[in-house]
């Protein structure tokens, strides 16, 4: 929440009192929790979005940005924040950004539908 000023990440209204952490790339296709795929999301769209991928304009590209946010920003006042540094260290930015796109787009050609919010 703290991240994301509890905006959900799909519809940008208050997340309200029950916000989900959602998986941009369905955890069936990747199966990892990962900060760099996890995202806050109201009751309605988690509920909607479910095991769907999101039309990847303008979502891929906002979760890129929302990433490079979180990689240079200053975590360390931010509940989970070394974990969310953590998650982030394995990754160069510019292979993240990659493997993003190119995950959504096998995702995809292997049968996730696609969500419309």
């Amino acid at each position: 929440m703290a991240y994301s000023n509890n905006l959900c990440f799909y519809c940008d209204k208050e997340a309200g009192g029950t916000p989900h952490a959602d998986h941009v790339i369905p955890w069936s296709f990747l199966m990892e929790d990962k900060a760099w795929n996890l995202v806050l999301s109201c009751d309605r769209c988690n509920r909607d979005k479910w095991y769907y991928l999101p039309p990847e304009r303008p979502f891929l590209g906002k979760l890129i940005q929302r990433n490079h946010v979180l990689v240079t920003g200053d975590l360390a006042s931010f509940p989970n924040g070394q974990k969310v540094k953590k998650d982030f260290a394995e990754w160069e930015l510019s292979n993240l950004d990659n493997h993003i796109l190119e995950s959504w787009h096998k995702a995809h050609a292997d049968g996730f539908c696609l969500w419309q919010p």
